[in-house]
């Protein structure tokens, strides 16, 4: 499809995008070629990635020429064209007229001396031999030829000397170095070449280089590896030098894959879609290592028992040995009980116990931790037990691990020779902890032990330092798997707790699910509360009883928590997170987790889709809906897209699962590419909840009114807190007022930066812009018109409505739950257990809570604003607004009580709010209408729509540049007879962070005619050198219109 994108090594450089310069390039990579036309060097990436490579473009108009290029051109046309490896051939035949030049001037010194002669005699006394001097002369010419031809034989000679040697040593080099196709995180599409040491094939593809960019870079840059095996134009010496940063690459096969699909699909740069395999500290060139966590364990290695002393409990030690390898005798706590009977009783000290062990002379330590007595200073590793007969009996050493196999008798003795050698009191306790496990430092130190105490135990041998990050091995799902579950907790290697009881409908689409083997989608629609998440949670076991393991991607953050306990509650196998709420450290550690296998699931937003994970064998898309799997800026994937297609590689399985699948999935389902699978009831037996339609036109403009709650809402309310039950209101919009309007002039307050309304915050008392987050005080006169105490604010928010209920319910607790409060992962943690341990029982919340929350004794739901989205100039209104409500009220009564949804609208007649009150309402019904309706208009997805953008700092430039691209494509039937254009327009907010923005609209009734067109598109902006700051991005398949 994209033939610049799989060109390996491209030289150009008049194609810079608005978001580089030509400086940027790599000239060490860059091939020279003809004037005509540049010859490229294709990397053979077809047989590494997996991706078909079609042949470049040969027209050459794509290509830009770096100054080595340009240079190589203009002397190809002026005939001084140089073969390949010229530079080495060069230096070679410089030397070899080096040694003609000094040959030359030794044969013109011979000649300049006979001269001189001749007129010596010319000027002495002595007759000059006329036919003398003309047989000499004669016969100085014939020599003189003779050394000249001798002398051009000689540097025909040095000069193929010379040329095989260069191409000796070129050859050496090859066999020494490997070219690899290099791609930058910079906006770039080609990629660069580089020389490696050693020889590599297609194991480094997805590795990591550090390299040298730009002509004159000083500094370093990390690439990934795209390509190997193909040869460069330019020689091997003129190639820069790269350094290879893994051994193995960190990209694993299916995700480098994945992400090249993803830049020809999305028309993004290679560099920066391969980049998003990698968390940010990888991407920064750390080490792919987890973070040191120190620590402490026992090491009775050197505890050595006297064999004269547990000669006469031989018998019984056997025994006992034979019994504790399946009994646990010696448990923590009985660790615990030996060494604190020895330190209170004090039953063994030093003195006594030197005839069996001998303390170690570097136990030292600070006032409170005496050592121990000098004279008992000897290496415990060299001390030798003697038998009665004076042979040598091997000495008995134990660690953490095999202590628990020891017999009673000599695991006591050998705490109790441990505690000797520890003469302080602090020290005992110190290895009594240490006795119940390993503990981390962190630990320690929360306890009062100071990193003296630890190195007085770690000196006497009788514990040893540990770094927890290593100890911790892959999870071996094989092992875990064959491990049988206890017949009361129903715990195995694989479950931590039994799976919950399925309802037929629900046992009926596990069948289906785990019958299927390789690939396969599959359409979960589920009503709200009908089960979805168990039918994830026992696929995901039968997946990992498979050797598999599981990948779960959730729409939100606020998700990410319950979800992740229901897992970890559930599983017993290890599960891992990855969100953008963690820290880099946390993301690498997760990262990392899943790459050796140290954990088995995965839950994460759309960004931990490009986490590698081995043997993935499941995806599951929670909400599979949602605009969140929509990325809105860079590289503008879908989640669901890619998901997919990394799912055909790794021939796994796909759930897609939501109450209000979109209108795309449901296509999908009725064109046979997934497989549709139905919960219509409830699991717990609930009805769904009642939806009644509120006219606010009938109430009295009253504050309650005012502040978005009506009087039926408001009743409904107040019966529901009475009885200690539970309310949510949504309103999508945060702030107090959505805007501040002067009463006298009409100057609505804008951001500075935006085409945006100031929305106003009490809370912070300020005015606030959503789009760049500019914020300023609130002010006291109007900026505009200079009139004082004119200035109101228009519009609800939740602010506000938080406001009112506060006051109106003042025995009741309130909370407000949307991104102005919730800035961290604690604190939506904190507030959602407010909420289930009914501290607060009325919400007040935007998206955040309108899906995945499940309270139980939530029974009323109140839509304050849904008028906003029934009249929307967006073919995708009608089937937003729907999901929207049909999500929102599906929180209300998923327990034993019944519940009821008030939309409240001024529009109560509108079709869509009709529909949605039908008792027999089914939102796939609706789906299949609204499709229906899609078709006739032939819009997506019966068509393929795709946005061309730009914006500049300069309004006029950045329209005029959009249009005189499009107007070049428009010139061109051939590429957009079947494609609507529409004319260049400014976004719907023109103007953001001072930026002005354009784009273009482009609908086609044939994939890969959108794609052919759009690939010109690139081509042509390539083309533009005068871009400044122009900035150039494509949105295929967009969520929203601009």
């Amino acid at each position: 499809m994209n033939d610049r994108k799989k060109t390996a090594s491209k030289a150009t450089a008049d194609s810079t995008s608005a978001q580089s310069t030509v400086s940027d390039r790599s000239t060490a990579s860059q091939a020279p070629a003809p004037a005509a036309s540049v010859a490229v060097a294709t990397a053979d990436t077809s047989s590494n990635t997996g991706t078909p490579v079609p042949p470049a473009h040969d027209d050459g108009t794509n290509l830009v020429l770096s100054p080595q290029s340009i240079s190589v051109a203009e002397n190809t046309l002026n005939g001084k064209s140089k073969p390949k490896n010229s530079a080495k051939a060069d230096a070679a035949a410089e030397d070899a007229e080096g040694t003609d030049k000094e040959l030359q001037a030794g044969q013109d010194n011979s000649e300049t001396q006979a001269s001189l002669g001749i007129l010596h005699s010319l000027e002495g006394n002595e007759p000059l031999d006329t036919a003398a001097s003309s047989k000499d002369a004669e016969s100085k010419a014939t020599s003189k030829s003779q050394q000249s031809s001798v002398a051009k034989k000689s540097k025909r000679a040095s000069k193929a000397t010379a040329s095989k040697a260069a191409a000796s040593k070129n050859a050496d080099e090859e066999k020494e170095y490997t070219v690899v196709q290099v791609a930058v995180n910079r906006a770039l599409y080609m990629t660069f070449d580089y020389k490696i040491k050693g020889q590599y094939r297609t194991e480094i593809l997805g590795c990591r280089i550090e390299i040298q960019f730009g002509r004159n870079s000083g500094g370093t840059e990390i690439g990934i590896v795209a390509g190997i095996g193909a040869h460069s134009q330019l020689p091997l010496s003129r190639i820069k030098t790269g350094i290879l940063l893994d051994q193995e690459p960190l990209i694993q096969p299916d995700i480098f894959n994945t992400l090249h699909y993803a830049s020809e699909y999305y028309h993004y740069p290679l560099g920066q879609c391969l980049i998003l395999g990698l968390p940010q500290l990888l991407r920064e060139g750390e080490q792919a290592a987890y973070k040191q966590i120190l620590g402490m364990r026992l090491k009775l290695d050197s505890v050595i028992i006297d064999p004269t002393a547990t000669a006469s409990t031989a018998t019984t030690a056997t025994t006992a040995t034979s019994a504790k390898a399946t009994a646990t005798t010696t448990s923590s706590d009985a660790n615990k009980a030996i060494i604190r009977s020895a330190t209170e009783s004090n039953a063994v000290t030093a003195e006594s116990s030197s005839e069996a062990i001998t303390a170690d002379p570097a136990n030292t330590a600070d006032a409170a931790d005496t050592a121990a007595p000098a004279d008992a200073a000897v290496d415990a590793d060299a001390v030798e037990a003697i038998d009665e007969h004076g042979q040598k009996l091997q000495a008995s050493k134990v660690d953490l691990n095999t202590a628990q196999a020891d017999a009673p008798e000599i695991l006591n003795q050998k705490l109790k020779l441990a505690c000797a050698r520890l003469r302080s009191a602090r020290q005992r306790e110190l290895l009594m902890l240490l006795s119940s496990g390993p503990k981390k430092s962190r630990e320690l130190r929360e306890q009062g032990f100071s990193a003296l105490q630890e190195n007085a135990l770690i000196r006497a041998g009788v514990a040893e330092r540990i770094d927890f990050s290593q100890e911790i091995q892959a999870f071996d799902l094989k092992k875990a798997a064959s491990i049988k579950a206890d017949p009361d907790t129903h715990m195995d290697g694989i479950l931590h707790s039994a799976p919950m009881p399925l309802n037929s409908e629900q046992e009926h689409c596990l069948n289906v699910i785990n019958g299927h083997n390789g690939y396969g989608v599959f359409l979960l629609h589920g009503i709200t509360g009908s089960g979805k998440t168990e039918v994830y949670l026992q696929a995901i076991e039968h997946c990992l009883r498979q050797g598999k393991r599981a990948l779960i991607l959730v729409p939100e953050i606020a998700l990410t928590p319950q979800t992740f306990k229901r897992f970890y509650d559930r599983f017993q196998a290890p599960v891992a997170t990855i969100h953008s709420t963690l820290s880099s450290r946390e993301r690498l550690d997760a990262f990392l987790d899943m790459k050796n296998q140290r954990a088995a699931i995965l839950i994460g937003t759309r960004s931990a889709l490009f986490t590698s994970i081995p043997d993935l064998g499941l995806i599951v898309i929670d909400e599979e809906h949602d605009s969140s799997f929509k990325q809105t800026d860079n590289l503008r994937y879908h989640a669901r897209t890619l998901a997919i297609y990394r799912a055909k590689l790794c021939k796994c399985k796909v759930i897609l699962g939501s109450a209000t699948p979109s209108l795309e999935s449901v296509y999908h389902a009725q064109m046979g590419h997934y497989v549709h699978l139905d919960l219509l009831h409830r699991a717990k037996s609930t009805t769904t909840p009642q939806v009644q339609i509120v006219d606010l036109r009938k109430d009295v403009l009253t504050d309650n009114v005012i502040a978005g709650i009506g009087e039926v809402l408001e009743e409904a309310l107040g019966t529901a807190t009475a009885k200690h039950q539970q309310a949510l209101l949504f309103l999508n919009r945060r702030g107090f007022s959505h805007s501040m309007i002067c009463h006298s002039c009409g100057h609505i307050l804008m951001c500075p930066h935006c085409d945006n309304q100031l929305t106003v915050h009490h809370f912070t008392n300020q005015l606030c812009c959503h789009i760049c987050n500019t914020t300023m005080n609130i002010p006291q006169t109007c900026p505009y018109c200079g009139a004082q105490g004119t200035l109101i604010e228009n519009g609800l928010g939740t602010e506000q409505v938080e406001t009112y209920l506060k006051n109106r319910f003042m025995d009741v607790g309130v909370a407000r739950i949307d991104r102005d409060i919730i800035t961290t992962k604690e604190a939506l943690e904190t507030a959602l257990r407010h909420v289930r341990s009914h501290f607060s029982e009325i919400l007040i919340g935007t998206q955040m809570l309108a899906k995945g929350h499940d309270f139980p004794d939530l029974t009323v739901v109140g839509i304050l604003d849904v008028d906003s989205g029934l009249y929307s100039d967006d073919f995708h209104g009608f089937e937003y607004t729907a999901q929207l409500i049909t999500q929102v009220a599906g929180r209300a009564g998923r327990d034993s009580q019944v519940g009821t949804v008030y939309i409240q609208t001024r529009f109560p007649n509108h079709p869509l709010l009709l529909r949605l009150i039908e008792p027999s309402f089914n939102y796939y019904n609706l789906a299949l209408d609204l499709l229906q309706l899609r078709k006739e208009q032939n819009l997506p997805p019966y068509s393929y729509q795709a946005l061309v953008m730009t914006n500049s700092l300069d309004r006029e430039f950045a329209f005029k540049t959009l249009s005189k691209i499009m107007s070049e494509v428009e010139n061109r039937p051939e590429l957009t007879t079947n494609i609507i254009i529409s004319p260049v327009e400014p976004d719907r907010i023109e103007r953001r962070f001072n930026r002005f923005h354009f784009h273009v609209q482009l609908l086609a009734s044939y994939q890969p005619e959108l794609h052919r067109l759009l690939e010109e598109i690139v081509h042509i902006f390539e083309g533009y050198t005068n871009t400044r700051d122009l900035r150039f991005a494509i949105d295929v398949d967009p969520l929203f219109s601009s």
